[in-house]
């Protein structure tokens, strides 16, 4: 639902909606932080193929949530996912690099 869409909603409606969010963003950010964590496991364990797969979904509900027709609470839960696997992926790059310098 887009901002236009959820303004238009009734009092009613748009209490309910925002009941409806503030349960539903703590369960997605959690599960997409573990599905990161599932990630970093794989690629640490060397499962190169689990760690793209699991990549490519989590990057698949960034773009969900952050598409234009989400209300803005959505767009920014995508943001924090978004910089959540910035980091494991900048912190997994610099490790390979520290192996290979070592090496």
């Amino acid at each position: 639902m887009s901002e236009a869409q959820f303004a238009e909603l009734s009092r009613a409606g748009r209490s309910e909606g925002q009941e409806e969010m503030l349960l539903v963003v703590p369960v997605v950010k959690q599960a997409a932080f573990q599905q990161i964590e599932t990630m970093q496991a794989a690629e640490d364990a060397g499962r190169t193929a689990e760690s793209k797969r699991l990549r490519d979904q989590i990057q698949r509900l960034i773009r969900d949530l952050q598409g234009e027709n989400r209300v803005t609470l959505y767009q920014q839960l995508g943001s924090g996912i978004q910089k959540k696997l910035d980091q494991v992926t900048s912190k997994q790059k610099a490790d390979e690099t520290d192996s290979k310098v070592t090496h």
